[in-house]
This record gives structure tokens, C-alpha cells and sequence, in this order.
């Protein structure tokens, strides 16, 4: 059985051709990128090779090797010694990597497949240690679409996997004073105290930044267009405002953080709080939109209390529900009742728990009752409406409360934004 590559995914086998099994390939999400890195690793014979993802998409990826390679896949599932003999393709989560990364050392696999890669962005964490110790003599095909998700400075961590820190003669520190505004500020901590703080949020010599990403670490990135002969605009987003009442003690605190930008303990709760007062007339706009459009309708929530609200003045819609902590197979079930239940119009998400490895795309239309702090996170969240070959637009809608923490918010998404899109 031959598999059907799309174009731009032969393309995309070439381009890791090209790099020898060691590039990044940061397509936009839901462009397909799976299928090329499992297709390069099987047609060059880079076997044994190693897949490590997130746990809510183990089974997906294992499906996908059936699909290209007939083979089947071994999947990783707990923390104790495990047999692969002949296996083709070994496939882990990143939950068990840290664990299990000296035995996998063991094996000496020919090619690793990171996917959603921008999960190893904090070169302090222990996972992103194991991978940078035991497994960085493999060639690594790093695949995300957001492979910055606040700061260029995220980028070293994949770097090291991908062998450009030796070509450069760079380290962490030289990268960010370089690269990223790295700089010291003396702050106040308090009580009359002032200590030295590293910062490196920004961004500096942004083309020699994005000269050594093409040259040195086989970068590819392609837009909906260069991937598809349509001419639509993919997604078509907007904000809609909605009339909830703060307190005054509430516009004085927001009015300090619209100067600072800085998150402290209050303006979470603030957050939260505003969240939960739009619930109603969130809840309005939706019914709305229900009623004047025959199509599918997706939500995203941040806090549980503010999905929790929005289920129960909208559960007898019977919407489908994917939430935080939930069963792989309980949101598979959620997601299949979405896709092929005619009957199932609406969607109730949390952003964290749906931004990977689902597929909505029967969706007409989302809506963010509460966004991420994050750019990537929001980014993602809203691809899990979009598919391959999509015709129609996708709509996005913003819910705001003006002068408020989400209009701050907003604006420094698109701040950060800014600062990712020069880095890439």
C-alpha cells in the first residue's frame, strides 16, 4: 500500500533530506508534518528511529507509522526496562523521556522525531536536560509550529538538539546577550533592597539571528498559502465587546498593570473574576450565533471555573466537552461526538488541554471567551479548527472587556508576537 503525500509534504521530505535528518519544520499547525518526518526516517532506512510526543497523541503517531510504513510501532508506557529487538520505530512520551533517556542512549537509534518540540523551550527542566545528555548524537527532525511560544530566546534549548550551538560556538548566556537583548537590570525588591536581574525577553540583531536559523539549523517554515492553490484567507479573526461592570478597586489595580504588564498575585485573581462575569454574556453570543448560523462552534475557556459556568447555563445543547486532566480515551470519545454527531453544534474547551493533537475541523467558527497569556497557546488552540485542503475560512472571535485586563492582554499577545515573528 503506498501512502499519498500531499506536495508540500514531499517537499518537506527533501528539505530533511537535504539537512541529513537534522532540521526544524515549523509549518503551521494541522499542515500535516507527521507524515514527512516518518516517511524520511522509513525511505533513507534512518532506523531505528526514536518519536517522542505528547501522551495525548502516542496512539496518533503510532497509526501514522502503520499507515506509511506497514510496520507497527512499540510504545514506551511506563518507566521500566523494555524489549524493541527489531522494532522499526520506538515511540515515547515526553512524560517518561527523563526516565527512560539513558536506556534509550542504549540503542543507538539512527533518527529521532520530536514532536510539538517547543516543549523542550526550558533548557532547565529535566526533561530537555535528558534529551540534551543522552540523546543528542541522533540526528533530530524537530517538528512545531510554534517553535517560539513567548521569546527567541526559547530557540537555544532546540538548537542544542540540533547541533548549532558547536557550529556557532555559542552558549546559553552568549546566545541571549547576542540574540535576545540579553542584559542586567537593577531592580527594587522591596524594604529598601535592590538586587541585579537578568532579563533576555527581547530580541537583537534579528537578521544575523535569522541567517544562522536558515543556515545552521534547517529551518523550514511555510504559510497556508505556499502549502494550498486557495486564495481564501485561512482564518478571518475579529473582537467582539462585551458590557460587564468592574469595580473600582478593580480599574485602579488594572490601571497599574496597563503601565507594568507585570502578573502579580491580584491581577490573576482579576483575571479569573472577569472571566466568570462574562460568563452570561458570553453565553448570550454563543445562543446568538447558534441561532443565525446552521455550523459548528467551538468555545475556549482558561479557568475551570469559567467552563464549569459556561456547561451548566449551556448544557441543555449537550455540547462536547474536553477539559483538564481528562482520559485520552474519554477525549477522543469528545471529539469524535463533535465531529460526526450532526447533532453536537457546540464545543466547550479548555485552551491548555486542547491546543495538541485534536482535530475539530468541522468547526465553522471559535470563540474565546478567555485567552492565553501565551501567543502560541492561543495560536494553536485556534488551528484545532482548521484541516488540510480547507476551502472556507475559518471564523475566530475575541469576547473583550474594554478597558480591562483583556484588552491589555490582547495587547500583549500582539507585542510578543511582534518580537516572534522578526526572530523566524
Amino acid at each position: 500500500m503506498k501512502y499519498n503525500y500531499y506536495k508540500h509534504q514531499l517537499e518537506a521530505i527533501e528539505h530533511i533530506k537535504n539537512h541529513q535528518g537534522n532540521c526544524l519544520i515549523a509549518d503551521p499547525p494541522r499542515l500535516g508534518k507527521t507524515a514527512p518526518a516518518i516517511g524520511y526516517a522509513f525511505q533513507q532506512d534512518q532506523l531505528p528511529c526514536l518519536i517522542v510526543c505528547p501522551n495525548t497523541v502516542v496512539v496518533k503517531w503510532q497509526r501514522e507509522v502503520k499507515a506509511i510504513t506497514e510496520s507497527d510501532a512499540y510504545i514506551i508506557k511506563n518507566s521500566k526496562a523494555f524489549n524493541i529487538q527489531d522494532t522499526k520505530f520506538i515511540i515515547i512520551p515526553y512524560s517518561l523521556l527523563a526516565k527512560q533517556a539513558k536506556a534509550l542512549e542504549a540503542v543507538r537509534f539512527k533518527q529521532i522525531i520530536y514532536d510539538e518540540a517547543h516543549r523542550l523551550k526550558n533548557s532547565k527542566a529535566q526533561v530537555t536536560k535528558a534529551a540534551h545528555k543522552y540523546l543528542k548524537d541522533a540526528p533530530s527532525i524537530l517538528l512545531t509550529g510554534t517553535p517560539i511560544l513567548n521569546a527567541p530566546k526559547e530557540l537555544w534549548s532546540l538548537f542544542v538538539l540540533l547541533g548549532v550551538s558547536d557550529k556557532v560556538s555559542l552558549n546559553e548566556f552568549t546566545f541571549q546577550k547576542h540574540f535576545c537583548d540579553g542584559h542586567k537590570e537593577f531592580i527594587h525588591v522591596g524594604n529598601g533592597q535592590y538586587k541585579d536581574v537578568w532579563r533576555a525577553d527581547g530580541i537583537s540583531n534579528e537578521q544575523e539571528l535569522n541567517g544562522l536559523i536558515q543556515k545552521h539549523a534547517g529551518f523550514l517554515r511555510r504559510s497556508f498559502q505556499e502549502c494550498w492553490s486557495s486564495s481564501c484567507q485561512k482564518i478571518i479573526q475579529g473582537n467582539e465587546y462585551l458590557d460587564v461592570k468592574l469595580t473600582i478597586e478593580q480599574d485602579k489595580i488594572l490601571a497599574e498593570f496597563a503601565n507594568t504588564g507585570k502578573q502579580t498575585a491580584k491581577i490573576k485573581s482579576i483575571r479569573r473574576d472577569i472571566g466568570i462575569r462574562k460568563t452570561k454574556k458570553s453565553v448570550t453570543w454563543i445562543k446568538s450565533w447558534l441561532e443565525f448560523n446552521s455550523g459548528k462552534l467551538i468555545v475556549f475557556a482558561h479557568h475551570i471555573d469559567v467552563q464549569n459556568g459556561l456547561l451548566e447555563l449551556l448544557k441543555k445543547l449537550k455540547p462536547a466537552i474536553i477539559k483538564g486532566g481528562m482520559k485520552t480515551s474519554e477525549r477522543d470519545r469528545q471529539v469524535e461526538l463533535f465531529q460526526n454527531d450532526a447533532k453536537c453544534r457546540l464545543a466547550i474547551l479548555s485552551i491548555k488541554a486542547s491546543s495538541e493533537g485534536i482535530t475539530l475541523d468541522r468547526a465553522d467558527h471559535v470563540v474565546f471567551v478567555e485567552y492565553d497569556y501565551t501567543p502560541a497557546s492561543n495560536w494553536q488552540a485556534m488551528n484545532r479548527g482548521y484541516s488540510i485542503g480547507m476551502e472556507a475560512p475559518l471564523g475566530v472571535t475575541f469576547l473583550v472587556v474594554p478597558n480591562s485586563y483583556d484588552e491589555r492582554i490582547l495587547d500583549i499577545i500582539r507585542d510578543k508576537q511582534i518580537v516572534i515573528e522578526k526572530a523566524i
